[in-house]
């Protein structure tokens, strides 16, 4: 298994990397039997995931060979341990330790007896609270990413693609996010992340055929984001979030219409409309009228103009989708009529529209296209290159 080869270097990586202060480690009374994770050299494909930031305590438990360090002292090292761990005045209790901040370092790490994560578990405070994040390779990241992003079963051209869109996002964000304790979260906010739960034989596959492998545009990296089903058309960046993105414009999609989501159909009422934008802070009266006040031309709604007996409200309508819930609203691409005291949304697609169509991903799969040319069609412009 792949994940079984990665933990020798693991800590190679940890014994070298200066920058993170952390002294060399005796290795004595452990075997390790891998040599191909990353070493100090290739720090910067190793990724840290926030996955609890506001818990009192949490349980640590290992069932490996193992490593605890705080700060540059090594503080304990053996074949299986249960910890609690919990906020202790100004410190961070860990056991039978008081200290500001504990890393474990273990080939599998289970957190609070619910999932179990790779390599590297590090605790830190965050105010009040315990802040609790996941160290590891990008490459076994992506295991537990891509399998919570899209179906195991999906064709493999399918989930190549996702698995290169998946990587190249989270390089972005690595990048962006370098100097602080984290670069990604676990959950939809960054991209679904859930450990070693989620890996499916495919999916590893998957990342393994297209390993280093991310989109390019004129040389930079780039953020990939992707979503369900288009509905027929994707969207153009600048139309749902701010800024002109040439790679990331509206482009035709045949190859979701037979997916579930491809069209839809719901009721919402005035009254669970106005209680929900209330909710998100967007302050609105008793609703008179909806109406869709400009539309792209992919067809989706721009803007919603909100008539009520407080005024008038003009709001983009991905966050007027976010604020009345993206799961009834699927996608800014409908139509809605009134109905009495309710609105009727008929709408095609589920997700924002940026980016790639994962179900139309599988489509062109299916249809015989490469992840290469499933990728190039969704991301107009760019190119595959390799992490350096």
């Amino acid at each position: 298994m792949i994940f079984k080869k990665k933990i020798i270097l693991y800590f190679v990586f940890v014994i070298f990397s200066v920058g993170a202060g952390l002294p060399a480690l005796s290795l004595k009374s452990v075997v390790w039997a891998d040599k191909s994770a990353p070493t100090g050299k290739d720090n910067k494909n190793i990724v840290k995931i926030a996955l609890i930031t506001n818990a009192k305590s949490i349980n640590i438990k290992v069932k490996s060979p193992y490593k605890i360090i705080s700060g540059k002292s090594e503080l304990d090292e053996g074949k299986s341990g249960n910890w609690d761990v919990s906020v202790s005045g100004s410190k961070i209790r860990f056991g039978q330790y008081q200290k500001d901040t504990f890393k474990i370092i273990s080939s599998i790490i289970t957190v609070n007896d619910k999932k179990s994560y790779r390599f590297g578990i590090i605790i830190k405070r965050n105010s009040n609270y315990l802040l609790v994040i996941n160290e590891l390779d990008m490459e076994e990241y992506l295991q537990g990413v891509v399998p919570c992003e899209i179906s195991s079963k999906s064709p493999a051209e399918a989930l190549k693609s996702q698995a290169v869109a998946a990587r190249t996002f989270a390089h972005y964000q690595m990048l962006g996010n370098q100097n602080k304790d984290y670069q990604l979260v676990d959950t939809v906010f960054s991209q679904v992340y859930n450990g070693v739960s989620a890996e499916r034989e495919t999916t590893n596959k998957a990342i393994e055929d297209t390993r280093g492998e991310i989109l390019t545009y004129n040389g930079k990296n780039i953020s990939t984001p992707f979503f369900a089903n288009c509905g027929g058309h994707t969207e153009t960046n600048k139309n749902v979030w701010s800024g002109d993105c040439p790679y990331l414009i509206s482009v035709s999609c045949k190859y979701c219409a037979d997916f579930p989501h491809s069209t839809w159909e719901t009721e919402i009422s005035k009254d669970k409309i106005r209680r929900n934008l209330n909710n998100s802070n967007i302050n609105v009266g008793i609703i008179e009228e909806i109406k869709i006040k400009s539309t792209s031309d992919s067809g989706r709604s721009k803007e919603i103009e909100i008539i009520h007996s407080k005024g008038k409200t003009i709001l983009n309508s991905n966050k007027f989708r976010l604020a009345v819930g993206p799961s009834t609203i699927k996608s800014t691409y409908f139509t809605l009529k009134e109905r009495l005291g309710s609105f009727i949304f008929k709408g095609r697609g589920w997700g924002h529209g940026v980016g790639m169509c994962q179900d139309g991903a599988v489509g062109m799969s299916k249809e015989g296209y490469d992840y290469k040319e499933i990728l190039l069609h969704y991301y107009t412009g760019t190119k595959l290159a390799k992490i350096e």
